[in-house]
Formats: structure tokens, sequence, C-alpha cells
């Protein structure tokens, strides 16, 4: 039967229902006449995922949960380490908020795997479409260093609702995923995994960061728009929202995109990495070692929490070793750039940059933070005034 078939996206016969797919997501035709005004199907370009800081801002807060409540979240790793260890009456203490992202771009955000790789939950009852969606992470306010375990959020992608004169065409019940132009995916803060655990950490100031299309796995037409970060105050029983907005993506980006072997009189084969390092527009080649990451490794423990280092097999010289430990070296890399706002002098160092310019940050009146009473004064110039009106003729006697 066709309604029962959870694979066929036309399950829904009634094309009334905002739930009808009105076109595949993977075999479209193309559109015989040019695209109109708030019309169903746009695919020129590229997407463009945009997360809204409002949103965030205006419902975010703490919840205490037993964990016998979080076992369906804790098979999909929504918890801390921490968690796991955990009895079924133990407590453990959530940050809420929710996320809405629009997608504002001219084509559809379709998931980066096919449908038959869709993975199954069965607490959620639904399919998800893509390994990392979003990506939540709670930062020290003073260092920018990472205090609570990032979560990789997966969730079913939707139209919840779109502008005026767009249609819902993606829906998780319909078994089909996407995000069309001019359509919002929205995540209210009183689902499951839409939170960071937060047990294990003290009252203080912190930085709510939340990335959607973190890894880049589907490519956009923008993607300085894809950061949104929050000034949070936390006091251990509540917390406190401000200054959520968009912010500019890090100015350094790293790939490892090729390898070779090279071998000298004096010491056995051995393997050099290219890395590749773009600062504001300007690219550099470095070239290093295994052995130099594990040095920088080392280094890394006694300032930040870095990521696992790939570990170094015996038969280095088989091609598909090293071709795991490429990509494994290229994660390393990238995640520390991800999870760290002020990267470490070693680091920089590593890299070979000498300068590296800071991200603007955000200023705002009214936020947590102390502030002087010029602080908040307005910075633009005097506005100029007409003593009369210009465009009125003077009177006559």
């Amino acid at each position: 039967m066709v309604g029962d078939d959870p694979y066929n996206p036309y399950k829904y016969s009634e094309q009334e229902s905002p739930y009808y797919n009105y076109y595949d997501a993977y075999e479209r035709p193309s559109p015989n006449q040019r695209p109109g005004y708030g019309t169903r199907y746009f695919q020129y370009g590229l997407p463009d995922l945009v997360p809204d800081p409002y949103y965030i801002q205006a419902s975010t807060y703490v919840q205490r949960v037993p964990m016998y409540n979080l076992r369906c979240a804790a098979e999909e790793n929504c918890l801390a380490s921490s968690a796991y260890r955990s009895r079924d009456y133990d407590t453990r203490m959530l940050l809420r908020f929710p996320q809405r992202v629009k997608n504002q771009g001219t084509s559809d955000f379709l998931p980066n795997r096919p449908r038959y790789s869709w993975e199954w939950h069965s607490c959620h009852q639904h399919f998800h479409s893509m390994d990392e969606f979003s990506h939540y992470d709670l930062l020290d306010a003073s260092s920018h260093s990472r205090v609570a375990e990032g979560h990789k959020a997966s969730f079913c992608l939707e139209d919840t609702s779109c502008d005026y004169g767009y249609y819902r065409r993606f829906a998780c019940t319909a078994h089909t995923q996407g995000l069309s132009p001019g359509c919002y995916d929205t995540y209210n803060a009183d689902i499951d995994c839409q939170w960071i655990d937060i047990t294990d950490v003290k009252p203080g100031n912190y930085i709510l960061k939340i990335s959607v299309n973190p890894s880049y796995s589907v490519q956009e037409s923008d993607y300085s728009n894809n950061i949104v970060r929050c000034d949070l105050r936390y006091t251990g029983n509540y917390v406190y929202a401000s200054g959520c907005q968009l912010s500019p993506m890090h100015p350094v980006s790293v790939s490892i995109p090729s390898f070779r072997s090279e071998e000298s009189g004096s010491e056995k084969c051995y393997t050099v990495f290219k890395i590749e390092v773009l600062t504001s527009g300007r690219q550099h080649t470095v070239e290093k070692r295994y052995s130099e990451f594990h040095a920088l490794h080392k280094m890394l423990k006694k300032i930040i929490k870095p990521p696992e280092l790939p570990s170094k097999h015996v038969r280095n010289w088989i091609p598909k070793v090293l071709e795991q430990r490429r990509h494994g070296l290229e994660l390393y890399l990238q995640t520390i750039i991800m999870e760290n706002e002020v990267l470490p002098k070693i680091f920089l160092d590593f890299l070979n940059i000498r300068h590296l310019p800071s991200l603007p940050k955000a200023e705002s009146c009214g936020s947590l933070e102390t502030e002087s009473e010029d602080s908040c004064k307005l910075t633009h110039q005097p506005v100029l005034l007409f003593l009369r009106d210009p465009y009125l003729l003077p009177a006559t006697n």
C-alpha cells in the first residue's frame, strides 16, 4: 500500500495537504517557464541558511531533568559524557533554547546524504538525514575556550512555516526532508536535544555559540551568516541571555589537500602533509610531519582541551591508511579553529600565521557586562537641521 511505504514521498494523496511534496527532492523536472513571484518551485542558484538570533534570545532558560526522562536523548548522544555514569534518579541541568533557521537563498537546502542512508531513530520516530545540521557550544566569556561539551544536533529538516507567497513542500511526517526558499525550520526549546548539558558548568559569564551547517557539507551562497553568538550569565539556577546576533566566521580556514612520502639517508621513510592556510583572503602553504602534529597536541593540552589526535599506525606506508590520517589531521585542525574563538599562539606559529585580524566584537547597550556611562552614547555625527523648510516659498507681503 502506498500509505504504508515510509520511503514514498507521495504517501499523502491529497494535494491540499501542507505535507504534500509537489516535486521529488532528488529527481526534479526542469521548469519550462521562468520563475514568478511567490510560486512553489525555485531551483536556481544556491541555498542560504540564516539562524534567527532574536528567536534564541527570547526563550533561553535552564531546567533540571531526571535521568529517567533522558534515556531517549542519551541514545542520540545529546548529553555530556558524565551523564552516562548517572543513575535514573540523578538530575541533569540543561540549557534550553529555541532555534529558527530560514533559507533565504534561491534553491532548496537538501540533506547531503541520499534517502536510503538516512538513520531511523525509534525513540523520536523520525529519520535523521544529516550527521550534523547544527552545532551548539558554550564558551568561556574571557578565554573563549569551550567549557561544555559541544552537541552535534541532527534533526529532521522540514518547512515548519513560510513567508507569504511560499508553500511548504518538505515534512518529516511525509518522509521528505529539506528546507525550501522563503521557509523556516523551527525547533522549540522544549523538544528533545534542543539544549546543552551544563551539569558540570560553574556559574559565571559565558557565550552561547550556535552554528548551522557547521561542516559546510551542503554548499551555500553565503557562509558568513551561519553563526549566532549570545552573551549568557548563569547563576546556577537561572540564565540570562542578551546580545544575541549574527557573528562573522573565523578569519582562518585550513585544509590538507595532499601528502607525500620522503626518504632520507639517516632516517626512515616519513610522510609530509601539505597544509593550505587561508587568512583574510591570503593563502599560504605549510608542510608538517606527524611528529610535529604530536608535539603541537602535547603543548595544546596544557592550554585548551583539544580534540583527539588521530593515532599513528605502524604500517604508515599503506596509501589507504595515509589517506585516513590525512583526513583525520585535517579535521583535527578544523575542530580547533571552530571550537576556539581565540587561537593559541602555539597553534598560530604551527600554521605560520604572524598576524591574525581579530573578530569584531559586538557591543550593545544593556548587556550583562558592566558598562560605563559613555559606552552607550551614540557614536554617529549630529544631524544637521535646516532653520526653515527649504521647500516652502518665503511669505510675500
